[in-house]
């Protein structure tokens, strides 16, 4: 995404006195490898040091306005460091869910935060260089306004992590609607006469659902008689669900505010979702196994 930034954002910034870490060896940081993304809901609120990418592209300054791609003045960008904890990013005045893989020294390793869901990931490492893939879903309930900000986070040579601005994206979700953004960088370098290359993409999808309040479960005869009912909070729901004695099929109520949606599941169909709505903005699948008789 292109970033208009004017000649009176220049002059604010110079007068604020921010100034970034322009002591750093700027070709080190192009070295640095995209080993995940952090996502909020507001943006981080980084800075740019635009005075420092001025002097270095004195030509790019035409008629008061400059046109900047971020990710290729990725080493004029404020950065924040980041920890790993168990299972996210750790961002010290921020809050967000994130994912991450990385080379820890001896073998790749990861994680998803909680509201990462449908995690797809792929890592393939040889001679050549290592080439990532990953893809991850986040549910927010029908007709929400999201604003999302991918933020990625970058990893030293010497193993330290750090998050930089990213782009934010908007959207209204209409029932069922999704929208996807991904963040990615390749690298190649030369190492004892051989070239390497390292390749990164981090795609973070939004999904509109139905959150259930409560979740009913009708048993149902071949000749269409209820045989039993149960009756779930969200984030109750058992694992593994029993048939009741004779049961042909499954009917199952998502009750919300909105009304209650009914589906049906037959043998042969083994997995049941729904989702809820916790006390974070978005919402969580949640899933059980019916154990059909054979």
């Amino acid at each position: 995404m292109m970033k208009r930034i004017t000649a009176i954002i220049l002059a604010v910034l110079m007068l604020s006195g921010c100034q970034l870490a322009t002591e750093e060896k700027r070709e080190d940081r192009l070295q640095d490898k995209l080993v995940g993304v952090f996502v909020t809901f507001e943006p981080l609120g980084l800075d740019f040091d635009i005075e420092a990418y001025l002097n270095d592209h004195p030509g790019v300054l035409s008629g008061g306005e400059v046109t900047l791609d971020l990710g290729e003045g990725m080493e004029y960008a404020q950065r924040l460091p980041v920890t790993v904890t168990e299972g996210d990013w750790l961002v010290p005045g921020h809050e967000g869910i994130g994912v991450g893989r990385y080379w820890n020294g001896e073998c790749w390793t990861g994680f998803s935060g909680e509201g990462i869901c449908e995690l797809n990931s792929n890592i393939a490492d040889s001679d050549e260089g290592a080439v990532i893939r990953v893809e991850g879903t986040v549910f927010f309930p029908d007709g929400s306004d999201v604003e999302l900000c991918a933020n990625p986070v970058y990893q030293t040579g010497e193993g330290e992590f750090y998050v930089i601005q990213g782009n934010s994206f908007h959207s209204h979700l209409e029932k069922d609607g999704s929208m996807s953004h991904s963040v990615k960088d390749e690298k190649t370098w030369t190492e004892n006469g051989t070239e390497t290359g390292y390749s990164a993409e981090f795609t973070t999808t939004v999904r509109a659902v139905t959150p259930a309040e409560q979740v009913a479960l009708v048993w149902m005869s071949e000749d269409h008689r209820p045989l039993g009912r149960e009756e779930y909070l969200p984030g109750q729901l058992p694992e593994t669900l029993t048939p009741a004695e004779g049961a042909a099929y499954l009917i199952v109520e998502e009750i919300s505010g909105d009304g209650t949606v009914r589906s049906l599941c037959q043998p042969g169909g083994e997995m049941l979702t729904v989702y809820y709505r916790g006390e974070q903005p978005w919402c969580l699948p949640e899933t059980a196994q019916i154990l059909w008789e054979e």
